[in-house]
């Protein structure tokens, strides 16, 4: 993270610590008013994340694109194993809530759609905007207007899938029904192959977590 990030800590509000829980186990990252919580979507990709260990997949390297809290950064390194970690983010306020919760070993970038990062990446954990509405602001008001213009449409949620399959040899993406976009679509288009590694259906919506590889 750059320097210029640092001056929206103030911005940002202080932080809380905050605990996500999979059959897996249970990890504690950090939050701050503009950085939204892990939810449901996050714990069915450490569920697909727990899968792929299980099948005694190896990666030594991992990108989290939309980071967040970290919580998927964080399990890249505890569930899958890797040694080299990116969490990016394209706005400050996720990034320091990042930068908290994640190792000093771990890169926190911030720059959009991974756009300062190189590729050559075993995995790609994409954990996107997906809803047709913009939901409220985690902070109110106070927080970037940036924030909320990530969920404006859907091409946000395609150009963090084209990154992921530009930089990675596999991406791990969380979609839901309510979507237009699907990761087979956008990746397939791009010679991947895809399988649906863990799903759960909720009142409004059906979350799918698909696991591609270039084909």
């Amino acid at each position: 993270m750059d320097a210029g990030a640092l001056g929206f800590r103030e911005a940002c509000g202080g932080l809380q610590r905050v605990e996500v829980s999979w059959s897996g186990g249970s990890m504690r990252v950090y939050i701050n008013r503009c950085t939204y919580p892990p939810s449901d979507d996050t714990v069915l990709a450490l569920e697909a994340m727990e899968a792929l260990r299980r099948e005694g997949r190896v990666y030594r390297s991992a990108l989290d694109l939309g980071t967040g809290s970290g919580a998927l950064a964080l399990a890249a390194l505890r569930v899958l194993g890797a040694w080299r970690v990116v969490a990016v983010d394209a706005y400050p306020c996720p990034a320091l809530a990042a930068r908290a919760t994640l190792p000093p070993q771990a890169l926190v970038a911030l720059c959009p759609y991974a756009s300062c990062v190189s590729g050559g990446f075993d995995i790609a954990l994409v954990n996107p905007p997906y809803l047709p509405e913009k939901p409220p602001l985690p902070g109110g008001q106070g927080c970037s207007p940036t924030l909320a213009e990530a969920w404006a449409g859907e091409g946000v949620m395609r150009g963090m899938l084209e990154a992921a399959g530009r930089l990675a040899r596999e991406v791990l993406a969380v979609y839901s029904s309510l979507s237009g976009v699907t990761p087979q679509e956008v990746l397939g288009a791009m010679g991947f192959a895809s399988r649906v590694l863990a799903s759960e259906r909720f009142f409004m919506e059906r979350l799918e977590v698909v696991h591609a590889w270039r084909g």
